[in-house]
């Protein structure tokens, strides 16, 4: 083992400056000094200094994981063949987050394993389950890390030194992800003990590392600053290769509720999708067909985990996706300006992630972002049945503090259908951060506050990438936002304007143009139909007509002019929705055709009910 670890930073906070910041929270001023030996006035004066340090870091753009104490020294040695002892440290802010768990769903968790292989220049992933052994593979061909970097990377939880260097991966000139350092964490949450298998690119040795997690859920006390969450023990060994490069990471005894979706273990009477041959592609064509309204209940809870997993993560699209226009779709005139740049929006989305050649597969099965839109055949008429709607912008912020002025960079789109999305894991807004999901789709649209668009929700999905800001909006899961804070309530309100000025006012005239051309084809067959019944019981002669009398009289039979009148503005009319009117027209009319053809009333009656099943058989249609 090396040297202790000292707790030092000349920028950052100082053990006993970041002690008393947390504290301050809950505690008073002298609860704290005696606590800590400390007189009020010293106290005092450290978290004053704390204070300054924050604001300096906010002035600088920094988060508050840069000001955490940091070791100074490296544990660990290049001693071949003998094991290591040494634990992972967390800082007590973010202990009782971590302690409870930190990710909602599992496929947020397993994302972060595989973007640090994205930051590490992997251009492939194979992730592989093991059921005999309740075991998960998560394996890369990036540049690897040595015990140095296993130092460095993981051992200090939230502390991630990658964006410190570069800003983008040394190969393919990747955006790097990487920034608050909790990958560790996320495998936590799905299993009890992780293997670290990792050779770097031009290292003499490459090293194992066995995590136990079984602290990381059990704290017994909470009055330190930092924190031994779990144990390790890491050994080095020679490489004969120095070319060699790649990690393996082995998620051990995994946890049952995991285990359970790996499984796809569905409940008694649920239904669970075995696909024999197919690839990723025809598999999510076959759930996006609109056989399947939630892929959970009709798939099982596996294909739930893979679809929303291959959303997340920074992987190419499908072939044909997100957008496929049907060959026959006609594109009328007023939409073929934003029709146009829709296609340019997505054709630079795809290269995007095709240029960044970093590819996953699971169980040998290569994944692809699962979203092609339209996904059922009868929505073809562009404009009518479906609609896509471009953005990109550079929005400004300011911070309410300091008063800086920065830009939030993001180009994506939306897309809307006349009928509700299925399946429903893909509805709603997903927000990419370079390039990965922050979360998978949000229903909600971050809170769209305007109700009378939300009948709209289930018909809309959208990606957004945002290349320049809203990190520091991130929660320490980097599957929420800190809602409050001014870059997300920034674009949060940004996004709103641009989803009711643009999307939902398109909806909203879609949805009236459809309901007019409807009304107007119930007009041609209910008017059809009148002509036929009165021809096949008066004759062909007799026509049917349309009067606006005010008067009483809602039906008049002429037969000396061979005519029908109804009187549409009868007061037997008014105070009835359309339809309404439209039935009682229907009635009318059948009673005074049977009055007119027979003269005693059972038969009246008999002719009265088989006259309006004629009139009426259009709505039955």
């Amino acid at each position: 083992m090396g040297g202790k670890t000292g707790l030092v930073s000349s920028d950052g906070l100082t053990e006993k400056e970041f002690r008393i910041l947390v504290e301050s929270k809950k505690k008073s001023l002298d609860e704290i000094a005696v606590a800590l030996g400390l007189s009020e006035a010293e106290a005092s004066q450290l978290l004053e200094s704390a204070n300054r340090k924050l604001v300096t870091a906010e002035a600088r753009g920094s988060s508050i994981m840069e000001l955490l104490p940091k070791p100074t020294v490296f544990r660990l040695q290049k001693n071949i063949g003998a094991p290591q002892q040494g634990s992972m440290k967390v800082g007590s802010q973010i202990l009782e987050i971590l302690s409870k768990g930190v990710y909602s769903a599992p496929w947020n968790s397993l994302k972060e394993l595989v973007s640090n292989a994205y930051d590490a220049s992997a251009t492939r992933v194979d992730i592989e389950y093991f059921p005999n052994e309740q075991k998960l593979v998560v394996k890369d061909d990036g540049l690897g890390m040595d015990y140095n970097d296993f130092d460095q990377n993981f051992t200090f939880i939230t502390r991630s030194l990658k964006r410190t260097e570069a800003e983008h991966s040394k190969l393919h000139d990747r955006p790097l992800i990487g920034k608050i350092g909790i990958g560790v964490v996320a495998a936590s949450e799905l299993c009890e003990t992780m293997r670290i298998i990792s050779a770097k690119m031009g290292a003499d040795t490459y090293f194992e590392a066995l995590i136990d997690f079984a602290r990381i859920r059990g704290i017994e006390s909470k009055d330190k600053e930092f924190y031994e969450v779990s144990q390790f023990t890491l050994t080095n060994h020679e490489k004969k290769d120095i070319g060699e490069h790649y990690t393996r990471i082995e998620l051990l005894n995994l946890k049952r509720t995991f285990v359970n979706i790996l499984n796809n273990l569905v409940p008694p009477g649920e239904t669970r999708f075995e696909p024999g041959t197919e690839s990723f592609d025809e598999i999510v064509r076959k759930l996006c067909s609109g056989n399947y309204g939630s892929i959970r209940r009709e798939a099982g809870p596996l294909w739930e985990f893979l679809i929303n997993f291959a959303n997340v993560i920074p992987i190419e699209y499908l072939e044909n996706g997100p957008i496929s226009i049907p060959k026959k779709t006609e594109i009328p005139e007023e939409y073929a300006v934003g029709f146009e740049n829709a296609l340019k929006t997505i054709d630079s989305l795809k290269e995007r992630m095709r240029k960044y050649d970093f590819k996953v597969f699971f169980n040998y099965m290569e994944l692809r972002k699962p979203v092609i839109f339209p996904n059922e055949s009868y929505l073809i008429k562009y404009g009518k049945d479906f609609c896509v709607f471009p953005i990109a912008d550079r929005i400004p912020v300011t911070d309410p503090i300091t008063k800086k002025v920065t830009e939030i960079a993001l180009m994506g789109y939306f897309y809307y259908q006349r009928t509700r999305i299925v399946p429903e894991e893909l509805r709603g807004m997903v927000v990419r951060i370079r390039n990965v999901s922050i979360g998978g789709p949000d229903k909600d649209l971050w809170g769209y506050p305007y109700p009378g668009d939300k009948l709209y929700f289930p018909q809309v999905y959208g990606e957004v990438y945002v290349d320049e800001g809203l990190e520091e909006a991130m929660n320490i899961d980097r599957s929420t936002f800190k809602t409050s804070h001014h870059e997300y309530a920034t674009i949060r309100e940004a996004l709103h304007a641009f989803l009711k000025e643009k999307l939902f006012h398109t909806a909203r005239d879609m949805y009236f143009d459809r309901r007019g051309e409807k009304a107007g084809k119930m007009e041609k067959i209910r008017q059809g139909t009148r002509a036929l019944t009165v021809a096949q019981e008066f004759g062909k002669d007799y026509t049917t007509e349309e009067v606006r009398r005010y008067t009483s009289e809602p039906v008049l039979i002429n037969p000396a002019n061979r005519k029908i009148f109804v009187n549409i503005l009868s007061d037997a009319y008014q105070g009835f929705k359309k339809n309404d009117r439209f039935l009682l027209q229907d009635v009318s009319l059948a009673l005074e055709m049977a009055f007119t053809k027979e003269k005693e009333p059972a038969k009246i009656r008999q002719e009265f009910w088989r006259i309006l099943r004629e009139l009426t058989q259009y709505r039955r249609s």
